[in-house]
């Protein structure tokens, strides 16, 4: 039959021959009443995914915020080259239309000159 070395009272006199376990045993009194419980890591591990979750939601919001506004720069850089391309097209039949008007207006200068 074996002995419970708590019952004896053989722990605390090994406890008080080594120094080392004595330092030891006082580590682990320090930090026992830091560690968290079962129920506390359950519990946090709820609100993580609570959290979590409603991280997940945000994100979510902000991506369809984010698309809709890359939607509306599309739009709004279509309109761009379209007015562009307008604007061009015209300056280059006004600009036709100057050189035109302005050959018509020398064109019989030229040929009177020449006679």
């Amino acid at each position: 039959m074996q002995m419970n070395p708590y019952e004896s009272g053989a722990a605390e006199r090994a406890a008080r021959s080594d120094p080392e376990l004595i330092a030891r045993v006082q580590a682990i009194e320090t930090v026992l009443p830091t560690l968290a419980t079962r129920a506390q890591l359950e519990q946090l591990r709820g609100e993580m995914k609570e959290g979590f979750g409603a991280v997940r939601t945000e994100m979510q919001t902000m991506r369809a915020d984010l698309q809709a506004c890359m939607g509306e720069m599309r739009v709004d850089m279509h309109r761009t080259a379209n007015n562009t391309m307008k604007w061009s097209i015209g300056v280059a039949v006004s600009g036709v239309g100057l050189v035109i008007t302005a050959m018509t207006l020398v064109m019989p200068l030229v040929v009177n000159h020449a006679r």
